[in-house]
């Protein structure tokens, strides 16, 4: 609705707004690790109607945010976008700060070593480093994870606070395959972060790979990220990793805390949106 001159009522986003909103959504639904996306799938995640997505992958491959792939029916991440992405990190002080820490965890333990934030229902990779090993995790920077299915997920919930934990729950148990099994697991993630300040998760999200979460607190604005280790192991000596490297990690996130003092924090998340 618009108000006399042509103005809009007060809450309500130009026309303009909302199609960037939808066209970074869009651009969002591309994961570090995603194969070229038709724009059924394209819809599928975002919600958005086929013709909405029609549209929007037509503007931004003109524009030059997404490229076609080789069967010209599906997309990719274009050379703008990666130019956006390597400028972000080549001046993020987060990056500079974080990645000597995490890499010296991740040789030193022969683990990838992983610092994330919430994306919805998911956890994004803001660094991601690992050891010169090959057996770990390969995952990368951007790359995204569950939330209720990770260590470095369930270690960010357990830290939030009871409405926005229960929030996030609700929403997870929501559109989970087993809820009952979930939920049980989230509980036990719970009682396990309140005793040790830690969260694992042994081959729920990938097989034969476990993983080992705590939080940090980043910046001024003390923005609660998860931090997280993780390798891929048939038999796991599991009171090594808790008695000895979990404390290693929570060792790490203590140094991390010192070492990004002072910058600024991420953008609030939007508790249990999706």
């Amino acid at each position: 609705m618009q108000a006399r001159g042509g103005q809009r009522e007060h809450g309500e986003a130009p026309e303009a707004t909302q199609t960037l909103e939808r066209a970074l959504k869009l651009l969002v639904a591309f994961r570090a690790d995603s194969k070229p996306l038709s724009n059924a799938e394209l819809a599928l995640r975002t919600g958005f109607s086929k013709a909405s997505v029609s549209r929007i992958t037509h503007s931004l491959v003109a524009m030059g945010y997404l490229d076609r792939s080789a069967d010209q029916l599906r997309f990719q991440i274009g050379r703008k976008s990666h130019l956006l992405g390597q400028a972000f990190l080549c001046a993020s002080p987060l990056e500079q700060a974080a990645r000597p820490i995490m890499q010296a965890f991740a040789d030193a333990h022969d683990v990838s070593v992983a610092l994330a934030i919430p994306n919805q229902l998911d956890m994004l990779y803001l660094q991601c480093c690992n050891s010169c090993r090959s057996a770990t995790l390969r995952h990368g920077i951007g790359s995204m994870v569950p939330i209720g299915l990770t260590s470095i997920g369930r270690a960010w919930l357990s830290a939030q606070d009871l409405d926005t934990r229960e929030r996030y729950t609700r929403n997870l148990l929501s559109r989970a395959a087993d809820a009952k099994a979930l939920d049980m697991a989230l509980a036990r993630a719970f009682q396990e972060f309140q005793s040790g300040h830690y969260c694992t998760a042994l081959g729920e999200y990938q097989r034969d790979a476990f993983g080992v979460a705590t939080v940090v607190e980043i910046g001024a604005a003390s923005t609660v990220m998860g931090l997280s280790f993780g390798a891929v192991s048939v038999a796991p000596d599991l009171t090594h990793i808790r008695q000895v490297l979990a404390r290693a990690l929570i060792e790490a996130a203590a140094a991390l805390k010192q070492a990004c003092q002072g910058l600024g924090g991420a953008a609030k998340h939007e508790p249990g949106e999706t």
